[in-house]
């Protein structure tokens, strides 16, 4: 065994050079303040070779202690100068020798120290080892040229050392290959662990009562040797950052392929929009190329028309005038002959009557012509009340009388003819009848224009196939949170339904929430504000609660839930309809509804709890066959609309009319005595001119009645010439017309053709150019381009053949409407795209967008287009799904390894505590033994049976159990956690990294009886000193299994055996304190206590040197003095101390005094 035998400072606290000889069991006695922890900290220091990790300078002084290497090297006293350093800088040696008490032999180990105080901690010079040699500083010490002596300098010091040692020197830089050396130097089989040395050592200088046996265990017994999981850590974040990067990489792939999809979008409706554009100018070229060609037939035939009725009317005019020559001849022979001046004045008269019939019968028409416009309301019957028809069918009778009879027949019928005339102006009375359901109809019209908006509004959207037909407050809805920058889903685009059969029963139940719209969390409390602010005309839309649906995700539905009957990939989706519909049950009879709480039938008959209800019939719009019939059907509803606006906008123009028509007619003078008075009147003329006629007769001789009858043949038929030559020329003017028209319109479509053509070209042009180029392959529509569509448009027009004009006017209206909606999609969808791109920038690219700020969509359609080839074609990809899989198979492997590793740690606590039992079962302390036993911590329960369940075991591995953690029971899912913290960053996992944190522990008291007693059931009832000899003992038990490893008691207690105390047993009485000494000693340790001036006598008897401290009240002055306490002074000091004399040796010797008192 090698024993402490000197202890050697220079430039330590104040002490200058010192140098003591001690020996076997070391007691440093001083008052307080004296510098005791002076000589226990300069021992502390060398044995750990001022590691600073294993150091607690002056421990009795606890937390409150600021004293530091530094501090003692530069010879700071805290209470004497104010803590000035007695050193500004110095040079401190501290040295242990040691001997083997056997061999005698030495060893000194030491330090050299420089300090300074300008400096913030001290620094090691050399650390060294000198076996064979008794370090003393005689050997270092020179005089100056004054006399005065001094200690040499380090590097002097290492020099004399090294021709003294040669070899058996060896100097050192790192404190733990100091204590590794010389541990083996002193004990070279079995050396102890450095580091569990230094650790234990530090222990026993920190003594403390036991308070808590596992707190105890853990710091006194157990090393701290925490998982070094940095190695998987990295590992296991390396793996998971390959996979998060393949999956990051995957995700911007899809997200960039959004983006890329929203400008192909954009690109292919600016493509239709362009094509249809095209597509309008040609076709409106086209037919006006047709109705070209219609026209110039149209002008060859009014030219050859005009040149025929020139020529008709150049006949008919050389036939007047002959006629008009002949009659002029005549009549001048008709002037010759007798009673010719009577004649004439017969023909005046006659002219006159004829007159006065002809304005007769003008007037007589005009009347007959407003009961033409009465019998027109045959075509408004319907809104005329019946009791007024036959007003109607006598207007009718009249026109009819009219047509087929001559006037002079219904003068004759004058008096019929006006009593239907006073049946048909009946009429006048439905015109306020007429005028109210002419304003119903303007009504009617505009609630059908407003029903055909809004099914026109709910159309709009599925212009490209890619939404569903909702109600317009709903597309309204959704339109305007785009324009607020809020994405927005509706229900029917993300669902499908498995069975058509119930879509009716569960749209029922949804009611508006089968068009509820799924808004982003992010931006749920924008949209439901706009809901709110708009609240009197969106009050009908719904908003799904993406707060909370992520909760309601895993909801258990019943097998018969009429929600089964929805499908979808969304969560949000899922959740919101299993929670407005999901407790409702499919009932398929009126039986299985009554028995149920919750049911449905797929009629609609619904049960909730004590209510039975039904709904109103509706068009299912969830799944795409819903969506489907949906949209034929709201399109044949507009188609039916449009026809029932165009009939009741004819029939509200025929009200209109009808209404004014009657107002002005009631303005007018009466009718029927109108046309009385016409009658009369031609009547009257009539007569006249018969007896004209009779008294022309009685005048003319035959000669002259024969040129008379002669000149009104040649009249009439002049006349009927000259009627002809007026619709002749009336026939030519408008010849003339249709040709100078035909030229005029040819010209206008000519220019019209030229503008569109030009138009046409242009677009045509732009087309093709390269930038269109790339769009139309970059989103993939080679279909829509203008050479599929011209080829397209020929076709179609071939196929209708002979209505060319009609369907190229609707072609192109078509085609203009088109490019309107498309172009005003492309904006819409170019606005969404840029933003998408520009969230994509925020969120993959972290900086300014990679584009200029001016660079235009198609720009950006072929950067996403570049960036999508990038990503696709990364290394990573191909091996994603092993990276996956290798993530996954090494992640476990690497915490299998980890519990391992914790298993390993477990058993080192098991073979800790059995080897300190053993220890302790050895010895026996004031009639008691002690022994430590450990639980299992509740916290980590789970874990350390993880742990037990897979390290050991063939048949389970990590991975297997990891594969079934989804079903596995909360403890495994609580263990699967921890092993999950432990190996990430998220949290501080120390406490789960340190193995003795798994453990609690407990000391149990055995008496002579062999009952054992928890120490943690005491701890309340036991003094102090009953609380710290357990701690004593076990610090013994534990330094001998340090110091002497793989030794029983019997077996070799070669090496040292140093064990240093502060203030020890300072709560035992003498007895148990000299007890705790003797089996320190019988151990084979070697102890240097510290401790107060009033326990020298405690110490006198049990320890072999006493080192007195004392230090001069005032000053930084201190003696140092040692003294060995050999055999015989120690049988004498015992025999002397009544304490071991007993009872029996006071009874005798009392009993000797009163007889010598007697005496």
């Amino acid at each position: 065994m090698y024993e402490l035998t000197r202890l050697s400072f220079h430039n330590w606290y104040v002490f200058e050079v010192l140098d003591l000889d001690v020996g076997g069991m070391i007691a440093v006695i001083g008052p307080t303040g004296a510098g005791k922890s002076a000589i226990l900290d300069g021992v502390q220091v060398v044995i750990t070779g001022n590691n600073g990790n294993f150091i607690d300078l002056n421990p009795s002084a606890g937390e409150k202690s600021d004293r530091t290497v530094l501090s003692y090297c530069l010879g700071q006293v805290s209470d004497f100068d104010r803590g000035a350093p007695k050193r500004e800088r110095c040079e401190t040696i501290l040295a242990l020798t040691f001997r083997d008490t056997v061999t005698d032999e030495p060893l000194t180990i030491g330090l050299l120290l420089h300090a300074d105080h300008s400096e913030r901690s001290d620094s090691s010079r050399a650390l060294f080892i000198a076996r064979g040699y008794a370090f003393s500083f005689e050997d270092f010490i020179e005089r100056d040229e004054d006399g005065d002596e001094f200690v040499v300098s380090h590097d002097e010091i290492i020099e004399r050392l090294k021709k003294k040692c040669g070899k058996a020197l060896t100097l050192h830089a790192r404190s733990t290959q100091f204590v590794a050396e010389y541990l083996a130097a002193m004990r070279r089989r079995s050396s102890p662990d450095a580091r569990l040395f230094l650790r234990s050592f530090n222990n026993a200088v920190l003594a403390r009562e036991i308070r808590d046996p596992t707190d105890f265990v853990r710091r006194f017994v157990l090393e701290a040797d925490p998982l070094n999981i940095e190695r998987i850590r990295s590992s296991i974040e390396t793996w998971r950052s390959m996979e998060k990067r393949a999956e990051e990489l995957e995700m911007e792939i899809r997200d960039v392929r959004l983006v890329r999809s929203r400008f192909a979008t954009w690109a292919r409706q600016t493509l239709q929009s362009q094509t249809e554009e095209y597509i309008a100018s040609a076709s409106e070229r086209m037919r006006l190329e047709f109705e070209i060609r219609e026209l110039e037939k149209e002008k060859e035939r009014a030219d050859q028309e005009n040149a025929s009725f020139n020529r008709l009317i150049v006949n008919h005019t050389s036939v007047v005038a002959e006629n008009r020559d002949q009659v002029i001849r005549k009549r001048t022979m008709l002037a010759e002959g007798e009673g010719a001046s009577k004649i004439r004045a017969i023909e005046v008269e006659e002219r006159v009557a004829n007159d006065d019939k002809a304005r007769a019968i003008a007037s007589f028409d005009r009347a007959m012509n407003e009961f033409r416009h009465i019998s027109q309301f045959s075509a408004i019957r319907q809104f005329v009340p019946i009791v007024h028809h036959g007003a109607i069918q006598a207007a009718a009778e009249l026109v009819r009388a009219a047509s087929e009879q001559t006037t002079e027949r219904l003068v004759a019928e004058s008096e019929s003819l006006a009593d239907k005339a006073r049946r048909a102006l009946a009429i006048l009375v439905v015109r306020a009848s007429l005028a109210q359901q002419r304003d119903i109809r303007i009504a009617e019209i505009a609630e059908d224009r407003q029903q055909l908006n809004n099914l026109q509004q709910s159309l709009r959207g599925t212009n490209d196939g890619r939404a569903s037909v909702l109600s317009p407050h709903v597309r309204q809805f959704m339109s305007a949170l785009a324009l607020n920058d809020i994405q927005s889903s509706a229900l029917p685009d993300v669902v499908e339904i498995a069975d058509e059969s119930w879509a009716l029963a569960l749209e029922m139940l949804l009611g508006p929430n089968r068009e509820a719209l799924i808004v982003p969390e992010l931006q749920l409390e924008r949209a439901f504000d706009y809901l709110w602010r708009h609240r009197s005309s969106l009050h009908g839309c719904r908003i799904v609660n993406t707060r909370k649906t992520r909760r309601g995700s895993n909801r258990a539905l019943s097998q018969r839930s009429i929600a089964n009957v929805l499908r979808t990939d969304n969560i949000d989706a899922r959740a919101f309809v299993d929670t407005q519909v999901g407790r409702y049950v499919r009932a398929d009879t009126e039986q299985e509804l009554q028995d149920s709480d919750h049911a449905v039938m797929r009629n609609g008959k619904t049960t909730a709890a004590l209510s039975l209800r039904v709904f109103s019939d509706l068009t299912p719009i969830l799944g795409k066959t819903a969506q489907t019939a949906a949209l034929a059907s709201t399109q044949a509803k507009c188609a039916l609309l449009r026809n029932q606006i165009d009939e009741k906008d004819r029939e509200l123009k025929m009200l209109d009319s009808a209404v004014t028509y009657l107002a002005g007619l009631e303005r007018k003078e009466d009718i029927v005595s109108q046309l009385r008075e016409a009658a009369e009147n031609v009547k009257r003329a009539e007569a006249r001119r018969i007896a004209l006629q009779k008294d022309r007769e009685q005048v003319e001789d035959p000669k002259s009645q024969a040129l008379r009858l002669e000149i009104e043949r040649i009249e009439k038929e002049t006349a009927g010439y000259e009627k002809e030559l007026t619709e002749l020329r009336e026939k030519e003017r408008t010849s003339s017309t249709r040709l100078i028209r035909a030229g005029e319109r040819i010209t206008e479509r000519q220019d019209a053709v030229a503008k569109m053509s030009m138009t046409a070209e242009a677009i045509e042009r732009e087309q093709a150019t390269d930038r269109m180029t790339k769009l139309i392959a970059f989103a993939e529509a080679g279909a829509f381009t203008i050479d599929e569509a011209r080829t397209t448009l020929g076709v179609q027009v071939f196929q209708k053949r002979g209505e060319e004009l009609r369907f190229l006017a609707e072609r192109s209206d078509q085609a203009r409407q088109a490019a309107e909606e498309y172009a005003r999609l492309a904006r819409d969808n170019g606005t969404r795209a840029l933003r998408e791109f520009g969230e994509y920038v925020r969120k993959y690219i972290q900086g300014p967008s990679p584009l200029p700020e001016d660079a235009g969509h198609a720009e950006h359609c072929f950067w996403c287009a570049a960036r999508e080839m990038r990503l696709e074609e990364h290394e990573l990809r191909p091996h994603r799904e092993k990276v996956i899989q290798a993530r996954h198979e090494f992640e476990a492997a690497l915490k299998e390894d980890l519990l391992a590793k914790m298993s390993d740690r477990f058993e080192k606590i098991k073979t800790q505590l059995d080897i300190l039992n053993k220890r302790l079962a050895a010895y026996s302390f004031v009639g008691q033994k002690y022994s430590f036993k450990r639980y299992i911590s509740a916290d980590f329960k789970p874990l350390y049976d993880l742990v037990k369940r897979i390290i050991g075991n063939q048949d389970v591995s990590f991975a297997d159990l990891a594969d079934k953690a989804s079903t596995a029971d909360g403890e495994m899912k609580r263990a699967m956690a921890q092993v999950e913290e432990i190996v990430t960053r998220d949290q501080d996992t120390r406490r789960l990294e340190d193995y003795r944190n798994y453990f609690e522990f407990e000391l149990f008291l055995e008496n002579q009886a062999g009952e054992l007693q928890a120490f943690s059931k005491l701890v309340g009832l036991l003094s102090g000193g009953q609380r710290q000899a357990p701690y004593y003992v076990a610090i013994a038990a534990s330094m001998v299994s340090v110091y002497f490893p793989k030794a029983g008691r019997e077996g070799s207690t070669e090496g040292m055996g140093l064990v240093a105390f502060d203030e020890a047993f300072n709560k035992l009485d003498i007895g148990n304190t000299q007890n705790l000494i003797t089996l320190y000693r019988d151990l084979g340790l070697q102890l240097v206590i510290a401790a107060p001036e009033i326990h020298r006598a405690t110490f006198l008897e049990s320890v072999d040197c006493i080192i007195s401290v004392t230090r001069m009240s005032g000053t930084d002055r201190v003696a140092v003095d040692a003294e060995r306490i050999g055999p015989r002074a120690q049988a004498e000091m015992q025999a002397a101390n009544p304490e071991h004399r007993g009872v029996e040796w006071f009874r005798t010797e009392s009993e000797q005094a009163t007889q010598k008192a007697a005496e």
